[in-house]
């Protein structure tokens, strides 16, 4: 079935800025392009409207044939549920702009019974639809929604939940909200986590209000898919057609720098991987933003691509909330890999906590040698790695919080690295450029968890 038309992200500030001053090629690294499968994925074509406003949902809405499952599960129908039997339950509302989706109301409370509470941002009546494995267990990594809010007395705020094999119920990913309302335009909310099932496997759908919020008025749905494995969020562009169902193998993320960035200012990505082409373009969606889990995904603006494998993307983080970010590459032709987590968006006051390096003794070496330095800066802590690009110093030790000293190894060729410290809690600091003189280019050696790196201009 056609997908539905979605949500274009709001205009952000072109904020120009400056590009990393280094490029580089990268050889031999693993691939990371994540496998996907589609388990179910909903049809809501059949659906029409009653005709009644408050009549009551059809058991099942949707029949199983329409789940279009894989030969992996089977499914039962789509049914609304109650969170208590005398809840009078979901109903239709009083429209249906078009053939083809669900227009219901009450999820969050029920007028009919004073047990159900309304508008005080816990769910009480849900979708509802079970998954029952052919074969061999089966694992569920993301679940998406496809939804508008009517108005402002509709759910705000989405979770999802599962029951497998007959346990009790646990969440599912992380909350979100839909500060939207009233445009008419569906937007996709994708909800990332892995749960693995042997005997079955029951999916909610539990919006609600937020708390003081609204949560009895009408929320549209026209789609709503299983899959078994994390991939990048249905495209939010408007206008556009399917989603690639699967990434493409002859492309992979496996890399981004830096880690860390802070919302004051716009910063330039540098992203490494493979079977990059020109056209690429970057995108990045929050998985645990801290406003409240608000669904959120922005694109990179003016990407440069370096090659087949770099690329810089300059984002503009006074738009992005504090999280934690996948960062997906796409193809012109519509291929696609996603690093998860590969980027967080952090407080300025945490960001006082990242280890930065101010200099460099001496600020090179010669390529070939094993060279002792020193690294000066701050926020350096015990345990911290320094890098040149992927590959770890040797003997790093941290004298003091603003010193450390560590061994180049003798095995990289000559040019301009990167140089990075990490400390143990993940943060790492903004890269410096480092130097290797010489004229060795010979292929580096193979090495245990690394991998071959030349920088731009070495072959």
């Amino acid at each position: 079935m056609p997908l539905p038309p979605k949500r274009r992200p709001s205009a952000r500030s072109r904020v120009q800025s400056a590009l990393l001053p280094a490029l580089f090629v990268w050889g031999a690294l693993p691939a990371v392009a994540l496998a996907q499968s589609t388990l179910v994925d909903w049809d809501f074509s059949s659906l029409t409207h009653p005709g009644s406003a408050g009549a009551p949902l059809a058991v099942p809405l949707l029949d199983p044939a329409e789940a279009n499952a894989s030969s992996e599960v089977t499914s039962t129908g789509l049914t609304g549920e109650r969170a208590k039997p005398s809840f009078q339950g979901l109903l239709w509302a009083n429209t249906n702009p078009a053939p083809g989706e669900l227009n219901l109301r009450y999820f969050d409370g029920d007028l009919s019974d004073p047990g159900g509470t309304n508008n005080d941002g816990v769910n009480d009546n849900y979708l509802s639809f079970t998954l029952t494995p052919t074969g061999a267990p089966v694992t569920v990594s993301r679940i998406s929604v496809s939804a508008w809010r009517n108005g402002s007395g509709a759910p705000e705020t989405y979770a999802m939940e599962v029951v497998v094999d007959g346990q009790p119920p646990i969440p599912f990913g992380t909350e979100q909200r839909d500060t939207a309302h009233s445009d008419g335009v569906f937007d996709w909310f994708s909800f990332d986590d892995a749960v693995s099932a042997s005997t079955s496997l029951e999916v909610r759908f539990r919006p609600a209000a937020s708390p003081g919020g609204l949560g009895t008025g009408n929320l549209h749905i026209n789609g709503l898919k299983v899959e078994s494995d994390t991939g990048p969020p249905p495209a939010r562009d408007a206008g556009g057609g399917p989603p690639p169902e699967t990434p493409s193998g002859d492309v992979a993320v496996q890399l981004v720098i830096p880690k860390a960035v802070t919302p004051s200012r716009s910063h330039a990505l540098a992203v490494f991987g493979e079977g990059f082409a020109t056209g690429a373009s970057v995108s990045l969606a929050c998985r645990d933003c801290s406003t409240g889990g608000t669904a959120f995904a922005v694109d990179a603006f003016d990407v440069t691509v370096a090659g087949s494998r770099a690329l810089h993307a300059p984002v503009p983080p006074p738009d992005m909330p504090q999280g934690s970010y996948d960062v997906t590459v796409r193809l012109p032709g519509g291929a696609w890999a996603t690093l998860p987590v590969a980027l967080d968006v952090v407080s300025e006051s945490s960001a006082a906590a990242l280890p930065r390096v101010t200099r460099v003794i001496p600020s090179s070496a010669p390529a070939g040698t094993a060279t002792p330095v020193v690294i000066e800066g701050a926020s350096f802590a015990t345990g911290a790695v320094v890098r040149l690009d992927d590959v770890a110093c040797n003997g790093s030790e941290v004298l003091s919080g603003d010193r450390l000293t560590t061994t180049v190894p003798s095995a990289l060729a000559a040019g301009t690295y990167e140089l990075t410290v990490e400390n143990p809690d993940g943060l790492a600091s903004v890269p410096f450029p480092f130097t290797l003189t010489g004229t060795t280019t010979t292929a580096l050696p193979e090495r245990t968890g690394g991998c071959a790196i030349v920088p731009l201009g070495r072959t």
